[in-house]
């Protein structure tokens, strides 16, 4: 009895653990190349399994994407909730949160953030991803106006500074990124919080 709980426990890890790689394969996938130029066949490759096993966990490409999507928020909204405990000023919590995004993406091999890499794909996107990303952004969006206070113009704001970094991000691969971040510093230092 013992022997068969260990084999269905390994079963289990080997398929969680699988799933999981599907998951970071396809997140890396999409940041470095976008939605539309990766295939199964891409992640098979990199994680060493055959296209039915990707298939097995996420029966539809769409299936996937949604998945690395709410994957890629609620890892989000844990780092916003952890910086929201910190005892910073509103600025330096605005500072924080947009160097994290750089640390995961930019810093990262040079990725893109997940959510403007799927935005510039969306007209092609099956309609959940649509919602799932727009939930995405929706969620950076309303912290950042917490932070910075609805009477502070908080949600102007917090497009401008989102547009900013995802800005960043682009013409980072050009420049060179320390340039550029000193403007979202500059940007930072001028809101009237």
């Amino acid at each position: 009895m013992t022997t068969y709980l260990l084999v269905g426990i390994m079963l289990f890890m080997n398929t969680v653990d699988t799933k999981q790689n599907i998951l970071d394969i396809g997140e890396t996938l999409i940041q470095q190349l976008g939605y539309n130029a990766f295939s199964y066949m891409d992640i098979s490759r990199a994680v060493g399994i055959k296209k039915a096993s990707i298939h097995h966990h996420f029966p539809k490409k769409e299936d996937l994407g949604a998945a690395i999507i709410e994957q890629h928020l609620r890892k989000l909204q844990i780092e916003l909730q952890r910086l929201e405990a910190e005892k910073h000023t509103a600025k330096r919590k605005l500072v924080k949160a947009y160097r994290l995004i750089l640390s995961i993406t930019y810093d990262d091999e040079q990725k893109m953030c997940l959510g403007g890499m799927l935005a510039s794909d969306m007209h092609t996107l099956p309609p959940i991803m649509k919602v799932k990303l727009k939930a995405f952004f929706d969620s950076l969006i309303n912290w950042i106006s917490q932070v910075v206070g609805i009477e502070n113009n908080g949600r102007e704001i917090a497009f401008q500074l989102a547009s900013m970094i995802e800005g960043v991000l682009l013409l980072g691969r050009i420049y060179g990124i320390q340039e550029l971040t000193s403007a979202i510093d500059a940007f930072i230092e001028n809101i009237r919080i």
